[in-house]
């Protein structure tokens, strides 16, 4: 039977407390920073090759093959347009290209030091920001939430069906 995770929307993955609970959810698991990293970037494909669905809040099945075998550091959706982790539309109801934040894929989404990302992400665990967290982490963050809902896909939290 195929099953579905629904990431978690950007407003959430915006939220430091979100991050900070995300953080401590991967640090607990007690793996170094880029065993974490590997395990965030591969859980996905798993979940994907026996089966099963990633889609983000609005429902858009991510092309996970494509991700796969492509160079392209962005995210498509199965039907081949452009996924944003956080979408800002203009008057018209337009996705306004140059505010909107495009979701990166899970080998791009750690940046060049995949290890230096994970141990900062590990120090928001017990010290979350009191800003909103910086658009350059979304994705990652966006691939961490999935991975944990797959790790969890047992116990269904709220934007799972």
């Amino acid at each position: 039977m195929q099953r579905t995770v629904l990431a978690a929307p950007s407003w959430l993955l915006r939220n430091p407390n979100h991050e900070s609970s995300l953080a401590r959810y991967w640090k607990s698991q007690g793996l170094s920073a880029a065993t974490t990293a590997d395990q965030i970037i591969w859980e996905p494909y798993v979940w994907h090759v026996t089966g099963n669905v990633v889609m983000t809040h609005a429902r858009e099945e991510l092309d996970m093959e494509r991700i796969d075998v492509s160079n392209d550091p962005l995210t498509y959706s199965m039907d081949g347009d452009l996924l944003y982790v956080e979408q800002i539309r203009d008057r018209s109801g337009r996705i306004d290209k140059e505010k909107s934040v495009p979701l990166l894929n899970t080998m791009a989404a750690f940046g060049v030091d995949r290890r230096r990302t994970m141990n900062r992400f590990f120090a928001k665990a017990n010290d979350p920001s009191e800003n909103r967290v910086n658009v350059q982490v979304l994705s990652m963050l966006f691939w961490a939430s999935v991975a944990m809902h797959v790790q969890t896909a047992d116990t269904p939290p709220g934007d799972r069906r």
